[in-house]
């Protein structure tokens, strides 16, 4: 069936069955691949180690995505939170979860879903005594997130869990350490032209205030063309953000506080 899938370029049931290799009559095997759909549940987690197999992922560094896709089936609303891996110039799907609900996810959906990641896959979350070991083979180099995928909670877990982050943030987000006062993302980056970037120096935390601010976190900023600012928050090696230059090394991570 993978197979027609490839070669047919659809999977519309009924143009993919007289490309079944049967002895069967066309008919009988639109019902058989019906009969598929409708009876058998595929195990996730199986389907998973099946695509990394298939990529010759387990000895290259992962690079991971959380996006959410939405799309309407006819007259029905799907709305997808998706977990990928990167490969070549594409992101191929391992986990999913179908959200019955519109908009974004929140955080227990996110962290449910790394929690499945982490069952199936526990070797490319296991501790390393040196951050910068983990883009070593085998090991999650990186998890990238847009606008939507940030939040205090969902920062702290990430961390936690030892998972490299890089989350996009908005550019009225508030930051501040114990140097600065906070204070909204754009007005760093006020002096910032088109195509210059920004490492704002040391480690900064997002919120208002202690009482409502997240785990230290590096921050680069970047001027796109169109004005608007891209701006990056990672646990460490922020040159890596903005994927413009390579890690010179002398990143140093943030302490947990």
């Amino acid at each position: 069936m993978i197979a027609s899938i490839l070669t047919a370029g659809t999977v519309n049931l009924t143009r993919l069955a007289p490309r079944i290799d049967s002895a069967a009559q066309i008919a009988s095997v639109h019902r058989r691949l019906e009969r598929f759909f409708t009876d058998v549940r595929l195990n996730q987690a199986e389907v998973a180690r099946l695509v990394v197999a298939a990529l010759a992922l387990a000895a290259k560094p992962w690079h991971l995505a959380i996006d959410r896709t939405n799309w309407r089936f006819g007259k029905t609303d799907l709305n997808l939170l998706v977990l990928s891996v990167a490969h070549g110039d594409v992101c191929v799907p391992l986990f999913w979860r179908v959200l019955d609900k519109a908009g974004h996810s929140n955080t227990a959906e996110r962290i449910d879903l790394m929690q499945v990641f982490k069952a199936t896959f526990p070797d490319q979350l296991a501790e390393r005594a040196d951050d910068h070991k983990r883009s070593a083979s085998g090991a999650i180099a990186s998890l990238t997130g847009d606008r939507a995928f940030i939040g205090n909670a969902w920062i702290e877990w990430l961390q936690h869990a030892g998972i490299p982050h890089f989350l996009r943030l908005r550019e009225d987000m508030h930051v501040f350490n114990d140097s600065h006062a906070p204070l909204p993302l754009r007005q760093h980056a006020a002096r910032l032209r088109t195509g210059e970037r920004l490492v704002l120096k040391g480690c900064w935390r997002m919120g208002g205030s202690e009482h409502n601010a997240s785990p230290p976190v590096r921050i680069v900023i970047l001027r796109l063309k169109t004005g608007e600012l891209l701006i990056i928050a990672s646990r460490s090696r922020p040159q890596h953000a903005l994927a413009i230059y390579r890690n010179d090394g002398k990143s140093k991570p943030c302490s947990r506080r």
